[in-house]
């Protein structure tokens, strides 16, 4: 990884003070997502919280598509290499473009139905995954017409992944006593949630 400009850097250091305020998840996927879509001159993110097995979206916040796109969105999760959340868990790489994911991005059912509609173009994710588990997934977006995403911005949302993964798995941390006692198991279980996340 290169060396950030004093800008990632700045805004690196006001990320990792935000992972360590103990917020909820939703808090702190709003608050990191609205950071990041300033810093980088982003139109849109969603940045969802996932399953830790599954990597399968259960909450996402959403800024810059419209609710029924959101909808749509949903439908497609797993039926294209591009929002297939679950092939992260076990890829080295922790961000990537949408051109690094899909091999045809033009023939792309998320590019054709998702972002063209809604005048996106360029996309960078970035996976938050750590020891085989997904915390969150974060998809953000530049309109048609702004510059892709830059080398220098990929190694800034790369710096900050690991931070943001520890974060996350901080707030689920009912649901990470969980994920612990099931690492320890010796025997398959069953663990109901409540409407509100509770065990």
């Amino acid at each position: 990884m290169g060396r950030l400009t004093s800008a990632h850097a700045r805004e690196f250091r006001d990320i990792r003070r935000v992972c360590s305020r103990g917020l909820g998840s939703a808090a702190l996927r709003e608050q990191v997502g609205d950071r990041l879509l300033r810093h980088l001159g982003a139109s849109s993110y969603c940045f969802g919280a996932t399953d830790p097995v599954t990597a399968l979206p259960v909450h996402s916040i959403s800024v810059g598509l419209e609710p029924a796109v959101m909808d749509a969105f949903f439908g497609l999760v797993m039926t294209t290499p591009s929002i297939d959340f679950a092939t992260w868990i076990d890829r080295p790489q922790r961000v990537c473009t949408l051109e690094q994911i899909v091999d045809d991005l033009d023939e792309d059912p998320y590019m054709n139905e998702i972002l063209q509609p809604s005048g996106l173009r360029h996309e960078v994710q970035m996976a938050c995954v750590s020891a085989g588990w997904s915390w969150g997934h974060l998809c953000i977006r530049r309109r048609r017409g702004d510059k892709p995403f830059e080398g220098h911005e990929l190694r800034f949302l790369d710096a900050i992944a690991p931070h943001v993964t520890a974060a996350l798995r901080a707030a689920a941390r009912p649901a990470g006593a969980v994920v612990d006692a099931v690492e320890r198991a010796t025997s398959t279980g069953v663990v109901v949630l409540a409407p509100g996340g509770t065990v």
